[in-house]
């Protein structure tokens, strides 16, 4: 699977992305620091966490 990144103009990025056998989303604050992750037994579930964590970068603020 090819790694997806969505940033943000509040810096925040969403990304999602596999490990061996592992379907990884994760969302990152403005300063990089992990805010959520999650790994995933299959890619749908993964990307739904994807969606929910774009949505959630796209709502934060900008420094935390």
């Amino acid at each position: 699977m090819k790694p997806i990144i969505r940033s943000f103009p509040n810096g925040w990025t969403a990304l999602r992305y596999q490990v061996g056998d592992w379907y990884c989303a994760s969302v990152r604050n403005a300063r990089g620091e992990t805010h959520d992750a999650i790994r995933c037994d299959t890619a749908r579930a993964a990307r739904e966490y994807f969606q929910a964590f774009a949505a959630i970068a796209k709502r934060a603020g900008g420094q935390p």
